[in-house]
């Protein structure tokens, strides 16, 4: 089973348990090799926002960018901010086209 299978068996498990104790043996570790990111800020009301920056991240800036996508996963990151609960970042992998 591949890496990337294991998260999602882990995740999984999280969200089923989570209001239980969570058994913190069975959560899979994902090793993430190094790349180049873009990191994209979003904020605002949930899910428009975030569905709006998706779409503008791929019809919009990939394309004009110099950039393609790069092999690994891409990210949401919950930015914990106590003054704007809706902020968080995209992170996409890129390189740079040929």
């Amino acid at each position: 089973m591949d890496s990337i299978q294991n998260m999602n068996r882990a995740l999984a498990y999280i969200e089923a348990n989570l209001d239980d104790e969570i058994d913190f043996q069975l959560v899979a570790t994902l090793e993430i090799p190094a790349v180049t990111w873009v990191v994209f800020k979003t904020s605002g009301p949930q899910p428009e926002t975030m569905l709006k920056t998706w779409e503008r991240i791929y019809a919009e800036w990939l394309p004009s960018s110099g950039y393609e996508l790069a092999e690994s996963i891409e990210f949401v990151r919950d930015l914990n901010d106590p003054t704007d609960l809706s902020a968080n970042q995209i992170w996409i992998p890129v390189k740079r086209r040929n």
